[in-house]
């Protein structure tokens, strides 16, 4: 199964992704620059996820 994630202007660049949920998916990342590996969490955009705070 092939995601697709969109991101403008962005330090990092996804290696693979790690798992998925109710509020989005965790990706592992590349930090340019620093050259470090991270792990993101990409939130989906959804107005209710926002409002639950």
């Amino acid at each position: 199964m092939a995601s697709q994630v969109q991101v403008f202007s962005s330090p990092y660049e996804v290696l693979e992704f790690l798992g998925r949920g109710t509020f989005g998916q965790v990706a592992k990342c590349w930090k340019r620059g620093t050259n470090e590996i991270v792990a993101i969490k990409i939130l989906k955009n959804h107005p209710s996820y926002a409002r639950q705070g």
